[in-house]
């Protein structure tokens, strides 16, 4: 195994797991909102895109939970130092993205604005 890891290895990761830090906290809150039934706009925000309370949550938790595995991936083999499945955890990061940005925008053609 090759222990040299380059330097944009290490910065990506350092990216990537702030990233994913991020998405945590938006999409966490925004399903625990959910799913306790607060008040206001994250608490409400599954009715505005016609899906029901258990649906929206558990499509924000499952988004949290695939960031969470990318972090534990992302530190797990910067400790390994091993850059080949480094750079893979780069490209599922990049999946992950994209299927967010996807979803989001499936999302926004259901919304059903006010007024």
């Amino acid at each position: 195994m090759n222990d040299h890891l380059k330097l944009y290895h290490k910065v990506l990761s350092v990216m990537f797991i702030l990233i994913c830090g991020l998405i945590i906290i938006s999409f966490g809150w925004i399903g625990f909102a959910t799913f306790t039934e607060r008040a206001g706009n994250n608490g409400d925000l599954y009715y505005y895109y016609k899906l029901t309370r258990s649906q929206f949550y558990v499509f924000n938790f499952v988004i949290v939970l695939i960031a969470l595995v990318l972090i534990g991936f992302q530190i797990k083999y910067l400790i390994q130092k091993n850059p080949k499945y480094l750079t893979m955890t780069f490209w599922a990061f990049a999946i992950f993205m994209s299927l967010i940005i996807i979803a989001e925008i499936y999302l926004e053609t259901r919304f059903n604005g006010k007024g």
